[in-house]
């Protein structure tokens, strides 16, 4: 499952219904969700995050990998391991 999750929009504010929809019609065939206060971000990183910033995460919530981007055969990569 891919989803998207976004913090703040460019005023570093919590972004709006409509900007998030602005946001997933510019391509994205997934959820994109708010991620209030960063607080589901953070669960998954070790306080420092990069932006844009890709984890795969595998069974038991594991975090597999964490990247600026993933290519296409890198993800299944990590998918047919399990």
């Amino acid at each position: 499952m891919v989803i998207t999750l976004v913090a703040e929009n460019a005023s570093y504010e919590t972004p709006t219904v409509e900007e998030l929809s602005t946001w997933a019609g510019g391509g994205a065939n997934h959820p994109v969700l708010i991620d209030t206060s960063w607080e589901v971000t953070y669960r998954y990183t070790s306080g420092t995050i990069s932006l844009p910033s890709m984890h795969l995460i595998g069974p038991g919530m594991e975090i597999k990998a964490v990247q600026t981007s993933f290519s296409r055969s890198e993800i299944e990569a990590q998918l047919s391991s399990h």
